[in-house]
């Protein structure tokens, strides 16, 4: 909207007269503004109140990895400033798609957890029970569903590409990872979960094409950060769906952000080209490099989807990359659900309705079988 009404210039209106409405117009719409900001405030506590005083309590979870510990978080992607995270994140824009960053703080808690395993059966038992109720639900995935396939995380102790970093040790070919792999369990049942309409969508920041794999329709997934197997017009937006892994060379930081590997490359040259659209224009990757902003037409499909969400089921995520992580939370919002399947803590546990700290593939063929459904 306009900050102001402006006067015809035709009215030859004297300056201070001009200077007077303007402030007066800018007067009126930062009423405005403040009014509707501390309205959200209030939304925003209210829904907390609700998340807090409804939400089940279980055991806490035991503690199986001390990340810091581990060097498991390189000291480079941790911000000791919070509010330096907090000016990234105001970076998003509903239209626009914010520009990918990974927000750490020093003091996160970066530490892996476990339930018992009665208590991963009742969560599981209620998280099914949710599905059943749940007239809009959205499936969020992050790196932590393709483990199983033997792709890699990002920070497990052992294997995940921060840590081999930090070791000095050799990274391994994520190319050939990804285009040898296969779906696992917990994508299989995300399919079925589509295929009869328990889940609205798929939102994920994986480029590891298993979700098309699995065989989830396109018009039910949105792959924000892109996918290893679909290539772009850059003039028409035609897509391409390749048998073979279209990206050029990346480094991966974090659940789909990726930087080039030539030091010092121009925004162009990160990007793959392949063949000529007949268009005339060049078919590229459609992976969404680190610092680059999400395409506004996938941010915007998955803003129109959350609007009436009413569980939002987060698999294999931390949340800590924005603004993807912004996009469950907002249920919230809406009087709804938030549950996490991760073995990490996510920033957003005052949000969380149910948090399972157990493996993905574990939590969703117990969950499978509450909803009787076959893979």
């Amino acid at each position: 909207p306009m900050l102001y009404e402006p006067v015809p210039s035709s009215l030859h209106l004297p300056s201070w007269f001009l200077v007077i409405h303007l402030e007066r117009q800018m007067s009126g719409r930062a009423a405005f503004l403040e009014g509707h900001l501390a309205k959200k405030l209030n939304d925003k506590a209210s829904a907390l109140k609700h998340v807090a005083a409804n939400r089940p309590t279980f055991p806490p979870p035991e503690m199986v990895i001390f990340v810091r510990d581990s060097h498991v978080m390189p000291p480079s992607l941790l911000q000791d400033d919070k509010a330096e995270v907090e000016k990234a994140s105001a970076t998003e824009t509903k239209g626009g798609g914010g520009k990918n960053f990974i927000s750490f703080t020093a003091s996160d808690d970066l530490n892996e957890y476990r339930d018992a395993p009665d208590v991963v059966r009742a969560k599981c038992a209620l998280l099914a029970e949710y599905i059943k109720q749940a007239t809009n639900t959205l499936i969020f995935t992050g790196a932590g569903i393709s483990t199983a396939s033997k792709l890699p995380d990002y920070r497990s102790k052992d294997k995940g590409i921060w840590v081999l970093k930090e070791k000095g040790e050799a990274i391994p070919n994520t190319i050939q990872a990804m285009h040898d792999a296969s779906p696992t369990l917990a994508h299989m049942v995300v399919k079925k979960l589509v295929e009869q309409q328990s889940c609205k969508a798929v939102i994920s920041t994986n480029i590891d094409g298993l979700h098309m794999k699995s065989g989830v329709p396109f018009e039910s997934l949105i792959e924000l950060h892109g996918n290893s197997f679909v290539e772009i017009c850059n003039m028409c937006g035609q897509t391409a769906v390749r048998d073979f892994c279209t990206t050029k060379g990346v480094e991966h930081t974090e659940s789909g952000d990726h930087s080039s590997h030539h030091g010092g490359a121009d925004e162009e040259d990160k990007h793959r080209k392949a063949k000529k659209c007949t268009c005339g224009g060049d078919y590229r990757d459609s992976i969404i490099h680190f610092g680059e902003p999400l395409r506004a037409s996938e941010l915007q499909r998955a803003y129109e989807l959350i609007q009436h969400n009413d569980l939002s089921l987060v698999l294999g995520s931390s949340l800590r990359v924005s603004p993807s992580c912004n996009l469950p939370r907002k249920v919230v919002d809406n009087m709804g659900k938030m549950i996490v399947v991760n073995l990490q803590k996510t920033p957003f546990e005052d949000e969380t309705w149910l948090h399972i700290y157990s493996d993905i593939d574990e939590v969703m063929a117990i969950v499978a079988d509450q909803l009787h459904i076959n893979i």
